[in-house]
């Protein structure tokens, strides 16, 4: 706790971004009557939220339509694929 109110008022980090940590960092001890900061405790919970952020991927969900496409819509001769035109 010490740490981050000294990068606090070193101007080292935002008031939101230390509010955040110690939010992430704080556990419950004595059958919740204490409350304590704990780095450790506050990385982990970072990174379980970090891999759960990101764009997800939609190639798995969308996989039957494009082997479908590729069944009915390409056609290969020889090593040159040609994709017919709509008009």
């Amino acid at each position: 706790m010490v740490i981050l109110l000294e990068r606090l008022l070193a101007n080292w980090a935002a008031p939101s971004t230390i509010s955040y940590e110690v939010k992430r960092g704080t556990v419950s001890l004595y059958h919740g009557k204490q409350q304590r900061y704990k780095a450790e405790h506050g990385q982990s919970v970072y990174q379980i939220n970090r891999r759960h952020c990101g764009r997800k991927s939609d190639f798995l969900k969308k996989a039957n339509f494009i082997s479908y496409v590729i069944k009915h819509f390409l056609r290969t001769v020889g090593h040159l694929t040609f994709v017919p035109i709509v008009v």
